[in-house]
């Protein structure tokens, strides 16, 4: 993968981050920090984060492990960047 490949790649994890949890819980997260907790700092309830997950695993076909606590927003998007990282690893080139 190029530097631009990975570039796109990371903006595309935290696309999807973002429209699922505004998806799942209604709160837009576009103009938060990366250190900010999904919690405390961006107002998504304990209640949403199952169901982010679920979703996140249906968007990228891996388990997405949300139980940590805090659980920050760049942990998440790095969670879901190597969830699609490795998906375009196994899809052969053509």
């Amino acid at each position: 993968m190029t530097e631009q490949d990975i570039e796109a790649l990371g903006q595309e994890a935290f696309e999807l981050v973002c429209d699922i949890v505004f998806d799942v819980s209604g709160v837009a997260i576009e103009n938060c920090e990366s250190s900010d907790a999904l919690e405390s700092d961006i107002g998504i309830e304990e209640y949403h984060i199952d169901n982010i997950e679920i979703a996140l695993i249906e968007e990228t076909g891996r388990k997405i492990d949300l139980s940590s606590r805090p659980l920050f927003l760049d942990g998440v998007v790095q969670e879901v960047f190597q969830a699609l990282k490795a998906n375009k690893a196994s899809v052969p080139a053509v």
